[in-house]
């Protein structure tokens, strides 16, 4: 593996520590100036330059119970000799007066001095590893990508969710219609998945998010959108340790703990209220496509409109989420009628959202009076969308309303 940077601090309880092949800069003032007393050493097959710190002896905790290892071959950048110190252990081992029994280095630092071993011949490596030098730091600011791959947007199949009718499963054990818990006792069917990678043919990163009270750990890419104390749907890459996500229960729980892993398969359920719960945790079915943003930046200048990525999700959801509701009047909520209406691409991703995903990347790449033009006039027409929307849902209130403004209106007419 290669890592760049150089030895962070070291604890002070640490007995070993071993860094083998990967190519680290940097110096050894850890050694020098650190407070950890290692009994193994093992540095072997990276780039580290200077000399050896002439304390490093100190630093190495040996005993009968616990001999001492220290190896540094394979540092073509090392300069200067074994420190005196380092020599004195192991003369003393030999006179059975300590235990520092393995010494390595290259031949500029062991020429003349007490290493038991030099260079290939202290069988850490065959050979050792060659690495390319870093690349210059980049004079220019990249340009900002809109647009993130098709794994950036969604939940690992390891992800849980409860369903109503089959109780607790895994994402990727999901199918379209099955009623799952979106809010405190409240479930709503899975109308379609911006993203059913089924087949693993994804591979994303994803951010693991633990809380005491969750159902073990939350797995989503960091630009999902989880929802923070206070309801605020913001994206998974803005939380610490220590922030508070709301819970199923509607109550707010601490982050014990977020950590990286990396799987094959990406799943977005995507339901009515745009919210699922996900390990007990409150989420988001949508995500933001520009990086780590929470709200929508238009324009290549970057103008801010004060709607999140939540409520965009949702807004173009509209048309997609009216079909699905019209069409679950005339068919039922079946899992076998709804799967013929989705279609998705090779990797994974509904048409619905493929195709108004490719037009919103460009619209962010237009200038601030084209985006924001086109930006008005969609949500203008997808507002009219949601009106209708809501009409379908409330067709007791809207008869009420229109009663109330009716009579009104004759009523003035009589006066």
């Amino acid at each position: 593996t290669r890592l760049s940077g150089t030895i962070p601090p070291l604890p002070v309880t640490l007995k070993s520590f071993s860094l083998l092949g990967s190519g680290v800069l940097g110096n050894l003032n850890e050694f020098k100036e650190g407070q950890a007393r290692l009994t193994e050493l093992w540095l072997a097959g990276n780039q580290f330059e200077g000399t050896i710190p002439l304390n490093m002896a100190a630093r190495m905790d040996c005993s009968v119970t616990a001999p001492c290892w220290l190896h540094l071959e394979g540092n073509p950048e090392l300069e200067g000799s074994m420190p005196p110190g380092l020599c004195t252990r192991y003369l003393a081992n030999e006179n059975k007066q300590d235990q520092f029994v393995s010494l390595g280095g290259d031949a500029a630092q062991c020429d003349g001095s007490c290493c038991t071993c030099v260079g290939l011949e202290c069988g850490n490596f065959e050979e050792f590893p060659v690495f390319a030098p870093p690349p210059p730091p980049s004079t220019s600011s990249p340009a900002p990508a809109p647009g993130l791959p098709p794994g950036q947007l969604c939940f690992s199949g390891a992800t849980l969710v409860e369903t109503k009718d089959r109780g607790l499963l895994r994402m990727d054990q999901l199918q379209l219609g099955d009623l799952v818990l979106t809010d405190a006792e409240t479930y709503e069917p899975i109308y379609s998945f911006g993203h059913y990678d089924i087949n693993a043919v994804n591979k994303a990163e994803f951010l693991q998010i633990s809380t005491e009270q969750s159902l073990g750990s939350l797995e989503l890419t960091p630009n999902h959108f989880v929802f923070k104390e206070g309801n605020q749907a913001v994206p998974a890459s803005s939380l610490s340790v220590g922030d508070k996500v709301v819970m199923a229960s509607g109550d707010s729980d601490a982050i014990v703990s977020i950590r990286t892993v990396t799987r094959k398969g990406v799943f977005a359920p995507y339901t009515y209220s745009g919210t699922i719960i996900t390990n007990g945790i409150k989420s988001s079915s949508f995500a933001t496509v520009q990086d780590n943003a929470r709200y929508v930046t238009l324009g290549t200048n970057g103008i801010q409109v004060p709607i999140t990525y939540h409520q965009l999700g949702l807004i173009f959801e509209s048309p997609h989420r009216l079909y699905c509701r019209l069409l679950w009047l005339v068919v039922g909520r079946t899992t076998t009628t709804t799967t013929t209406t989705e279609s998705y691409n090779n990797e994974g991703m509904s048409v619905w959202v493929e195709q108004p995903l490719q037009l919103y990347e460009w619209l962010l790449q237009q200038s601030p009076i084209v985006s924001g033009s086109l930006f008005v006039g969609t949500a203008g027409v997808l507002g009219v969308v949601n009106v209708v929307e809501w009409m379908l849902l409330y067709p007791g209130l809207v008869l009420a309303v229109v009663v109330v403004v009716a009579s009104r209106r004759f009523s003035s007419k009589r006066v």
